[in-house]
């Protein structure tokens, strides 16, 4: 619509035509993150581990969590950057493949920051530096550990959704965003063997508060990706 308020449909004419990338531009190698990338950046991860993590004695593992996604390379090369991590004293802990109700990293704590930033950054300036800015402010300012504190706690609901679904998925949706309290969990003989609010019922071994109880995890167990 033209100012005067008549309507002129609009032509080639009325367009600019550019090219965003001109011949001899240089841009950014867009790299794949498959086994031949892991196999030569898992060194690197291993010592910014322990450099950011400067806390943590040499000697006490660092467990590095991760989703166990295709990304990550093959079983060969999953095994080998393993042992390569190792060096570092860093261990790598698989979460169950194929399952996104129990992937805590990307739909849990992922999401909690996702968030944060968002609310951080509204109205802000569309820019690299200006996002930056505002994930060190969420992180600094709105992130807080009760974040991280309902994702543990929502998995422990999701685990008593697949107990009660005899292995599978369909409660985990039906129960979401109700809050189950005071709820029984059973083992494959239907003995109580703990409580949604006791941290112990799902991981009677690994405390997460105290490192030091991963000195008795079966890591070879917790890696299984078969």
């Amino acid at each position: 619509m033209l100012q005067d308020g008549s309507i002129k449909l609009v032509t080639l004419t009325d367009l600019i035509l550019y090219m965003v990338l001109q011949p001899g531009d240089i841009v950014d190698h867009n790299c794949t993150c498959d086994s031949d990338f892991m196999m030569e950046i898992m060194s690197r991860i291993g010592q910014q581990l322990r450099l950011q993590f400067h806390w943590v004695p040499a000697h006490k593992p660092i467990y590095l969590v991760m989703d166990n996604a295709g990304g990550h390379g093959t079983n060969d090369a999953k095994a080998s950057y393993a042992d390569i991590l190792l060096a570092s004293n860093v261990y790598i802990i698989w979460q169950p493949p194929r399952s996104p109700e129990l992937n805590m990293l990307d739909l849990g704590i992922w999401m909690s920051i996702q968030s944060a930033v968002t609310k951080q950054h509204f109205l802000c300036r569309n820019h690299v530096d200006a996002l930056a800015k505002s994930v060190v402010s969420a992180w600094s300012w709105r992130l807080h550990s009760q974040a991280f504190l309902n994702v543990w706690q929502r998995l422990k609901v999701v685990l008593t959704c697949i107990i009660d679904d005899r292995g599978g998925n369909r409660l985990v949706e039906e129960r979401r965003g109700k809050l189950l309290q005071n709820i029984d969990i059973t083992d494959n003989n239907h003995e109580t063997i703990g409580n949604l609010n006791d941290n112990s019922a799902i991981a009677p071994v690994i405390d997460l508060v105290d490192d030091e109880s991963f000195d008795n995890v079966d890591l070879d167990a917790l890696s299984d990706t078969n």
